[in-house]
């Protein structure tokens, strides 16, 4: 705070205010930017968790993150027109990640559950780290099975 005459016989006073903000500083503590959150988003068919042969993986799904010590949210990403995610130029830390889940549908990787599923992890300073978000929308403990049958028939004419 500064105060000073203003010529007239009133007194003014003038208020500054530095501030210097450093991003990297703020959202991550000091560091080089080198790891990365890597994986794909698939519809696990079968609920076991693990992404199968055969199994689709989701383009243009939303997979969202926040760097724990901070609590500074990520920005969102998009998966890819083959279901993959890269979130890059993350420093060493820990990291909440999640998916988006259509609603009726439950993950079943890399955390089963339903709703807001999160899981966190640790990334070296230079570490590329794989987590894959598995989908399905069978309910809990539906079974994916197949029923084969011969049909025998005899056309009479």
């Amino acid at each position: 705070m500064h105060s000073g005459s203003t010529g007239n016989g009133k007194t003014a006073v003038f208020f500054l205010c530095i501030f210097t903000l450093a991003l990297a500083s703020l959202a991550f503590a000091g560091g080089s930017y080198a790891a990365t959150i890597q994986g794909f988003k698939f519809h696990d068919l079968d609920g076991n968790g693990v992404k199968d042969a055969g199994e689709p993986t989701f383009a243009n799904h939303n997979i969202y993150g926040r760097e724990n010590n901070t609590k500074i949210s990520l920005p969102s990403i998009k998966t890819d027109a083959s279901g993959h995610y890269s979130i890059t130029d993350l420093n060493a830390g820990t990291f909440t990640v999640w998916s988006g889940i259509l609603n009726g549908w439950r993950q079943t990787s890399p955390v089963p559950g339903v709703g807001m599923v999160i899981h966190t992890v640790q990334v070296d300073a230079t570490q590329t780290l794989t987590v894959n978000f598995g989908v399905t929308d069978r309910g809990p403990g539906q079974k994916f099975f197949s029923i084969f049958f011969t049909l025998n028939l005899t056309i009479r004419t």
